[in-house]
């Protein structure tokens, strides 16, 4: 037990039940993220872009296990805003709970990496709360995990209050791939993982990179979607 627990000790997000900040009988009442085109956002078999939506340097698939409700969504803000470091744990625990129950499997030739934060904002938080998870996610599901495939060359501004348009627009041209790594096998798999899809518009940015180097295979896989 960690000291901290004595003097405050850890209760549900939602309910309050002691243990810890996310129990689950909260977490079977938050409802799973039905499967849907990242681009029209229509129904799709397994999350992947229907062929209409498909163009070069596009997003292949988006998994996103709940909706952005209930305890799942109050860990994600006492993460990323009240900086709750231990909620990590908990999360990347559940997540890997449910993508064992929705059996996804994209095999082992899989690269894990997580939204990059600017050098400025990571400084002022102190640590960035998808890379937190998707470390230990990492480490159940036995991918490898690369945090800085891609750097962050444009400190943005935050996407919460701005447009679809105004997303796009203040995310592009924001990261750049990471010259110190060289990915001879084009045929790996890069899951890009990150908290809250909204309109996607970060992870496709992310995604147009990593197809400009030649990665045949990239997928998105958030926590939540709404």
């Amino acid at each position: 037990m960690n000291i901290l627990d004595l003097f405050y000790p850890k209760k549900c997000l939602e309910c309050g039940k002691s243990g810890g900040y996310i129990c689950d009988k909260c977490v079977k009442k938050v409802r799973p993220s039905y499967f849907s085109c990242p681009y029209c956002n229509k129904p799709s078999f397994e999350g992947k872009t229907h062929p209409n939506c498909k163009k070069k340097q596009k997003l292949d698939q988006l998994i996103s296990l709940w909706e952005y409700e209930g305890v799942i969504r109050k860990a994600i803000l006492a993460l990323k805003y009240k900086f709750v470091l231990d909620i990590s744990n908990e999360l990347s625990n559940v997540i890997y709970k449910k993508i064992q129950q929705k059996k996804i499997d994209f095999g082992k030739n899989v690269i894990l990496t997580s939204v990059p934060l600017h050098k400025k904002r990571q400084f002022f938080r102190g640590f960035n709360q998808s890379e937190e998870i998707a470390k230990r996610l990492s480490e159940h599901l036995d991918w490898k995990y690369l945090p800085d495939i891609l750097v962050r060359s444009k400190n943005t501004e935050f996407q919460t209050n701005l447009t679809k348009k105004e997303r796009e627009e203040n995310i592009k041209n924001a990261f750049k791939f990471n010259t110190k790594y060289q990915l001879k096998d084009k045929n790996k798999i890069v899951v890009i993982f990150d908290d809250v899809w909204t309109t996607g518009s970060t992870i496709k940015e992310m995604t147009k990179v990593l197809k400009k180097k030649g990665i045949k295979t990239v997928i998105a896989l958030t926590i939540t979607k709404r």
